[in-house]
């Protein structure tokens, strides 16, 4: 199994990680907020776990996108 197969979640973590980092918060500010743990949003972050449809809405409106 190649890189990508094993993280196919790794450009959507990559870019809430850097939405993150741009508003200068936490995992557990973000994760408080759309109210996750924070390792969810951690592994949510690394491409290592698909969010929900709910909890990727959550997020949206929390970075205002």
């Amino acid at each position: 199994m190649d890189k990508k197969q094993q993280e196919p979640f790794k450009q959507l973590g990559e870019r809430l990680r850097t939405l993150r980092q741009k508003l200068h918060e936490s995992l557990a500010e973000v994760s408080g907020a759309v109210e996750i743990e924070d390792a969810m949003l951690q592994r949510i972050e690394q491409g290592q776990e698909r969010p929900s449809e709910d909890i990727l809405l959550l997020l949206i409106n929390h970075f205002g996108m």
